[in-house]
C-alpha cells in the first residue's frame, strides 16, 4: 500500500507553502490518480475539495465527495478515490509533529475544529487566497490562519454548551433558506428569546445575522463551482437581496470575489 510522506500527494501539486511544521498545498487530481488505490498519509491532514468530485473508499465505506466538502484524515488512515469524472482540485493542510508538539494540539482537536464549523471552510479559502498571492507575507499569514483554525477546537465554553445550542444549530442548518423568527427559534429550543439573543455570540462567535449569512455563503460554494447558474441567480437562490450584497459577504468570508473563486 502506498505511504505518502510529508508534502506528498497522489495528485499533481500546483503550489505549496511550508510554515512552522505545517504544509498547505493545492493539488489537482485526474481520473488516472484513481489507479493508486488505497493509500495513507504519514501525517494527519485536512482536505477541502473546491472543484470536481469523486467517490472515495474510507473505512470500508463508500461516499461521494462534492465541491465545498471538508474532511479530516488521521495519520495512517487508509483511503482512496475509486471513481472520478474529470479533474478535481483540493486544498490540503498537513500537520507535522513539530507543529502538533509546539502548540500542544492533538489530532482529535483538529478533527473537532472542522466538524460543522462554517468558519473552518472560510479560513481554508483564505489560506488558498494567500497561496495565490504568494508574496513574502504569505507564510506568516498562513500560519496565523492555521492557528485560528486549530484554536476553534481548543477547550472553551462551547464544550459545556446547553442543549438549546445544539437544537439551534440543527434548526438553522436545516432551515437556512427560510426566514425564521426569533419566536420560532425560542419555541423550537424551549428557550426565552432574550436568552438566545444574549448568549448567541458566546457559543457561535458571531451574531445571529452573521451566522445566517455564513450558512448562505456555505451553500453557494458548490453552486459556484459545479453548476451553470449565473452568480446573480446563485445570489438570489441563497437568499441575498442582490448580487452586490452576495459579493460583499462572499469576499469578506473567503477572501475571494465569487467570479475569482469560480475561475480558481
Amino acid at each position: 500500500m502506498l505511504s505518502l510522506g510529508q508534502g506528498k500527494s497522489t495528485g499533481k501539486i500546483i503550489n505549496s507553502v511550508k510554515s512552522n511544521g505545517v504544509i498547505v498545498l493545492t493539488a489537482q487530481y485526474g481520473v488516472e490518480e484513481c489507479s493508486y488505490g488505497m493509500h495513507y498519509h504519514e501525517n494527519p491532514h485536512v482536505c477541502f475539495l473546491f472543484h470536481g468530485g469523486d467517490v472515495e473508499n474510507r473505512s470500508n465505506r463508500l461516499y461521494e465527495r462534492k465541491p465545498g466538502d471538508v474532511y479530516f484524515y488521521h495519520a495512517g488512515e487508509k483511503h482512496g478515490a475509486i471513481a472520478r469524472q474529470g479533474v478535481s482540485k483540493s486544498t490540503v493542510i498537513e500537520f507535522g509533529n513539530p507543529f502538533l508538539e509546539e502548540f500542544d494540539v492533538s489530532e482529535s482537536q483538529i478533527e473537532r475544529a472542522i466538524e460543522r464549523n462554517l468558519d473552518a471552510k472560510f479560513l481554508i479559502l483564505k489560506m488558498q487566497q494567500e497561496m495565490l498571492i504568494g508574496d513574502s507575507s504569505s507564510p506568516i499569514a498562513l500560519e496565523a490562519l492555521i492557528l485560528n483554525l486549530v484554536s476553534s477546537s481548543l477547550p472553551s465554553s462551547n464544550d459545556s454548551a446547553p442543549k438549546w445550542v445544539k437544537v439551534l444549530v440543527d434548526l438553522l442548518n436545516d432551515r437556512w433558506s427560510e426566514q425564521v423568527s426569533l419566536s420560532e427559534l425560542s419555541s423550537a429550543t424551549k428557550t426565552h428569546p432574550a436568552t438566545i439573543s444574549k448568549h448567541f455570540r458566546r457559543y457561535f462567535s458571531c451574531t445571529l445575522g452573521e451566522y445566517l449569512r455564513k450558512l448562505k455563503i456555505d451553500k453557494s460554494i458548490p453552486l459556484i463551482k459545479s453548476s451553470s447558474m449565473s452568480l446573480t441567480d446563485i445570489a438570489y437562490h441563497c437568499g441575498f437581496t442582490d448580487q452586490s450584497h452576495f459579493t460583499r459577504n462572499f469576499k469578506h468570508l473567503t477572501g475571494f470575489l465569487p467570479k475569482e473563486f469560480r475561475k480558481a
